[in-house]
């Protein structure tokens, strides 16, 4: 009985520690808030190369309740259309947010797109070259009826890329 009353006590103190070191080492600061606040409509460019903003092509990604969702997930999004002097159009859509916990992780394009009703028919995990640079990507092909999409994507947490749920 005795022996069975110290395992008790031995049990509630090593759960006791561990409750105590899960809160002294869960993070109270953001790394967000220590770095200058970030503006997409800024710092992506209305023009580059042939490129310009196409205003003709209004971008709808998701459905509007989806969208709701959205702004409740990031602090900034932004998605605009680029056409070039061939008449080529590339869309991008990028998402900002300062808080990646549990609740408002980055929602990753797998999920996203079959939740719409979207197949993905392909994945490709690659290395995209922007200039000096070598960036891991995630390339996927989606499919809805007779409309294909091909994406890459990649996203960046603190300072690192991340293409995973597991990276992030």
């Amino acid at each position: 009985m005795k022996a069975l009353r110290f395992k008790a006590w031995v049990v509630m103190l090593l759960m006791l520690t561990t409750w105590l070191g899960a809160r002294a080492w869960t993070p109270t600061h953001r790394l967000a808030d220590t770095r200058p606040k970030v503006d997409l409509a800024v710092i992506f460019p209305k023009t580059f190369g042939d490129w310009r903003v196409d205003y003709q092509m209004p971008v709808q990604l998701v459905s509007p309740d989806l969208q709701v969702l959205l702004n409740k997930i990031y602090n900034q999004t932004l998605s605009r259309t680029y056409i070039n002097g061939q008449g080529e159009r590339v869309m991008l859509s990028v998402a900002y947010g300062g808080d990646q916990s549990d609740g408002t992780s980055a929602h990753l394009p797998e999920v996203c797109y079959p939740a719409q009703g979207f197949q993905i028919i392909s994945k490709l995990t690659t290395a995209l070259t922007l200039g000096q640079q070598s960036v891991p990507v995630v390339h996927l092909v989606a499919k809805l009826g007779g409309r294909v999409e091909p994406i890459t994507y990649w996203l960046v947490v603190g300072d690192r890329i991340a293409l995973s749920g597991t990276d992030q």
